[in-house]
């Protein structure tokens, strides 16, 4: 009994305390105030409450990544190892990845291979000071427990309440729909108009944009581009080049299902939340949480209160609900991943990247390689 009693309370005693009082203080908040009227560090997004679990993520931090694109943050990822790779998410990928650390350092990535049934991607990286993940030793027991989402900073990305521990999201079924029409005076695959809220709108294309390549494919005509569009389905995130006047530009687009009325809920959901997942569909055992976070900070880790990581965020499902790999689950997918029996191959939405050492230097550039031919017409 006195040995049990000298040891230290385990770090989610700790932190009950301060969670039970940040939950009373919400419950006595008046019930037909205005949400909007709630004090926003009293919300679960709140900079004072994130920081109040500040320990649970203060070890995991040093084996978390932000994976950039460019200039853009497209997810999180987690070190598995100290031979440089990388575990994120596969859809919200694009080229030139580069992996930026809890200590400021960036890293560019290599793409080595992609699990497609759970949406994980494996990189490469080359960093002096890699500190793996430890993953815990079995799932989250209960649902309706605190879990917490880590990314590079001291205060976490989200935390939330866990909710199913096993949930399978079926595949989203139906025709695919990219939300345009195309000019009929012309055989060239040339955007007439976009619907509002489509996926062509959402990505960036533009009415008179010519289609010049879907994926791998190479179109010419409208007929080879909806033949190359047939070959995927509602969810898919694919890559599309397209000549504007005399420029080429380049997009990574997900298709919609066609239907109207389901067209316009997911465009009201994308508005009252935080920005969903290119790819949240079409997982099995996935564990399902309302943390409050957007795409970009899917790929990463989620953690108990005990600072132990129980699986790997996986989705932004909807306005309140978040997926994520349980860590049983997680490391299968791990072990196929590394063993090379999964296809080592460039996702559809991924361009290519081509290095060369100029004549000049000993400066290595990244460039793409050419784009298809113009039309002559």
């Amino acid at each position: 009994m006195n040995q049990n009693l000298s040891q230290p309370p385990r770090l989610s005693d700790r932190l009950l305390l301060p969670a039970m009082l940040v939950a009373s203080i919400l419950a006595l908040s008046p019930a037909i105030a205005p949400a909007k009227d709630l004090d926003v560090e009293l919300q679960l997004g709140g900079r004072k409450l994130r920081a109040a679990f500040q320990p649970v993520v203060s070890e995991v931090r040093k084996s978390t990544v932000e994976i950039w694109c460019g200039s853009k943050h497209v997810a999180m990822g987690v070190v598995l190892d100290n031979e440089g790779h990388v575990l994120t998410k596969a859809s919200e990928l694009q080229s030139n990845i580069t992996c930026r650390f809890s200590d400021e350092t960036e890293v560019r990535a290599k793409f080595l291979a992609a699990d497609r049934e759970y949406d994980l991607a494996l990189l490469d990286v080359e960093h002096d000071k890699l500190v793996p993940i430890k993953w815990a030793n079995e799932d989250l027991a209960d649902i309706g427990r605190w879990v917490v989402t880590a990314g590079i900073d001291e205060s976490p990305i989200a935390i939330g309440m866990s909710s199913v521990r096993s949930i399978n999201i079926p595949k989203v079924r139906g025709k695919a729909w990219l939300g345009i029409e195309m000019d009929v005076a012309t055989d060239r695959p040339k955007i007439q108009s976009i619907r509002p809220f489509s996926s062509a709108s959402r990505s960036g294309l533009r009415t008179g944009d010519v289609i010049l390549q879907v994926s791998d494919k190479v179109v010419d005509t409208r007929d080879l581009m909806i033949s190359a569009l047939s070959q995927f389905t509602p969810g898919d995130s694919l890559f599309v080049r397209v000549l504007r006047g005399s420029d080429y530009k380049n997009f990574q687009v997900t298709l919609d299902r066609w239907g109207k009325d389901a067209f316009h809920r997911q465009a009201i959901q994308n508005r009252m939340g935080a920005k969903l997942s290119n790819r949240r569909a079409g997982f099995i055992g996935v564990m399902q949480h309302d943390s409050v976070m957007s795409s970009h900070n899917c790929g990463g880790p989620l953690l108990n209160l005990d600072g132990e990581v129980i699986g790997l965020n996986i989705a932004r499902g909807g306005r309140t609900e978040s997926y994520a790999i349980p860590v049983s689950l997680l490391k299968e997918r791990i072990e196929e991943l590394e063993s090379g029996r999964l296809a080592v191959a460039l996702p559809m939405y991924i361009l290519p990247e081509v290095e060369y050492v100029s004549n000049t230097s000993d400066r290595k550039e990244v460039v793409l390689p050419e784009p298809p031919p113009l039309p002559e017409n």
